[in-house]
């Protein structure tokens, strides 16, 4: 602890007042002069002590500064430390990814002993048949000399049949060279019955055709399953399309919000509006026939070569919807 010098100076006052206030009540010289000897003795005790402070508070300068210069060194410490304690865990991570890979090196090793002891025992399973097979080897050698000789035989047997080979194959090429030539008139023929039978097929295409036109087995799907819904003046149009033959048309309701008063108009350009052979129509001179739904069912409408209009309508002007679908045949 480190004391002032102001502060021995206003100890030393006081002491000084003291003393003074003691001479008031002593009146006598000799007390005083033992009171002032005594006081001078504890003034220069104070000025002692007041040094001796100082140099203890210079000493806790001392230790404070190194205690700090320990703490500094004890956080570089503990840095190195953890610094440590990290490399030790990444050595320990990998000391156990070696001590697998050891573990599954040690299973392999394991399983080429075995392996290897299998082959030990196929080696002398296949060393005996080698023994079989030269004992073999020693009886086809005996083979081989009899071949031999029935091949020199052989050999002059063919060497008269190449000549006769000689005088084949000279008859060959000239069957060849006629092939050839017949070959060369075989192409365009091909080509002119490729073509012939292209045209048929196109024939017979149209020919078919034309069947189904005529027996009215020709249907061309216009609209399939589809939602439609009227206007606020209920009409709404559905299709419309080119009928290039006589036939008619197909209108199937699935659903209608209405079918007491929900129809169909159909509109043919180059004909007069017709009637369904199965419902009765209202005639509206702006679109054509009116024909109600009546219930769920099919409306057929005869048609000649021209546009085709249909509309879904309503007999009450009002917003209504129906799922259509149309088909034209001929």
């Amino acid at each position: 602890m480190k004391v002032s010098t102001s502060v021995v100076a206003s100890a030393i006052v006081i002491v000084l007042l003291g003393a003074s206030l003691g001479a008031v009540y002593y009146t006598d010289s000799a007390a005083i002069t033992s009171a002032h000897d005594t006081i001078s003795a504890q003034g220069s005790s104070i000025v002692i002590q007041s040094s001796q402070l100082s140099s203890q508070s210079a000493q806790l300068t001392v230790a404070s500064s190194t205690i700090s210069n320990y703490q500094s060194s004890i956080s570089t410490m503990t840095s190195s430390i953890a610094s440590l304690q990290a490399q030790a865990s990444s050595q320990a991570f990998q000391i156990s990814n070696q001590s697998s890979q050891i573990t599954k090196e040690v299973a392999q090793i394991a399983n080429d002993s075995a392996r290897i002891a299998n082959l030990t025992s196929t080696m002398a399973s296949l060393q005996s048949k080698v023994s079989s097979l030269q004992s073999q080897v020693t009886a086809d050698t005996a083979q081989v000399a009899l071949l031999t000789t029935q091949i020199t035989q052989a050999n002059k047997t063919i060497v008269a049949a190449q000549a006769q080979v000689d005088a084949l194959t000279s008859q060959i090429t000239s069957l060849n060279a006629q092939i050839t030539s017949l070959n060369s008139q075989i192409a365009p023929l091909n080509s002119q019955i490729a073509s012939d039978q292209s045209q048929i097929a196109t024939l017979q295409s149209q020919i078919a055709s034309l069947k189904l036109i005529t027996n009215l087995n020709s249907v061309t799907p216009i609209i399939t399953s589809k939602a439609f819904q009227t206007n606020a003046s209920g009409l709404a149009t559905i299709a419309s399309f080119t009928a290039q033959y006589a036939g008619y048309v197909s209108i199937t309701v699935t659903s209608s919000t209405d079918y007491q008063n929900d129809g169909i108009e159909l509109v043919n350009t180059f004909s007069s509006a017709v009637n369904s052979p199965t419902y009765s129509g209202i005639y509206l001179p702006s679109y054509g026939y009116f024909f109600p739904f009546g219930g769920a069912g099919t409306l057929v409408f005869p048609v000649v070569p021209g546009t085709v209009t249909i509309y879904l309508d309503t007999a009450n002007a009002s917003v209504q919807s129906a799922t259509v679908s149309v088909s034209y045949t001929y």
